[in-house]
């Protein structure tokens, strides 16, 4: 699925379950694709190999990062 601006979307945050943006950039080199929702702003990523595989959280909380 593409939103209006033909960016990719993942289907559901890991977090507050709305509709995440394909984060190209970061994905291109990596073994992973990266993801951002657009309610939350919290950043995951897939496995590019095993879609079975979980999803990683990235984005930092305060619980994580003083």
């Amino acid at each position: 699925m593409l939103d209006e601006a033909g960016w990719a979307l993942e289907k559901r945050c890991p977090k507050c379950s709305h509709t995440g943006r394909f984060l190209p950039s970061p994905s291109r080199i990596a073994r992973v694709n990266y993801y951002r929702c657009i309610e939350c702003g919290h950043v995951w990523s897939h496995d590019k190999g095993d879609p079975a595989a979980p999803t990683g959280d990235i984005t930092l909380t305060e619980k994580n990062h003083p």
